[in-house]
């Protein structure tokens, strides 16, 4: 699940956590302010959701352009849904076409955005 910002990543992974316990599946909340050795531990376990941010997710999918990427932890042929939540925000820049070409192709996506109605494709 993509979330712009850190911080609604951790609401979004609460709640989850929540409905976790009675539903069982295993949450993860990657952020940009977690040591890269908690989310490398997070995400050597199976994993049934991973809430995170465009950066933080390109950075363990190892295709953060220009920057230094670490080894992919995130394999796509694992994912089979991906949520995008606020996609108006989430959608801009060069997410759009990262996201096209890396994600859209393998998963079904889900596309919220409270605002307007966005054309990611």
């Amino acid at each position: 699940m993509f979330v712009p910002t850190r911080e609604l990543a951790s609401q979004v992974g609460s709640v989850l956590k929540d409905l976790s316990h009675e539903l069982k599946f295993r949450t993860v909340v990657l952020r940009s302010d977690y040591k890269p050795s908690r989310m490398k531990n997070d995400l050597t376990t199976n994993v049934d959701v991973v809430v995170t941010t465009p950066g933080v997710f390109y950075k363990n999918h190892g295709s953060a352009e220009g920057k230094e990427t670490v080894k992919k932890r995130i394999i796509l042929s694992d994912v089979r849904y991906v949520i995008v939540d606020e996609a108006d925000t989430v959608c801009g820049g060069n997410f759009k076409e990262e996201f096209v070409d890396k994600v859209i192709t393998p998963c079904k996506v889900t596309v919220f955005s409270y605002t307007y109605i966005i054309d990611c494709a």
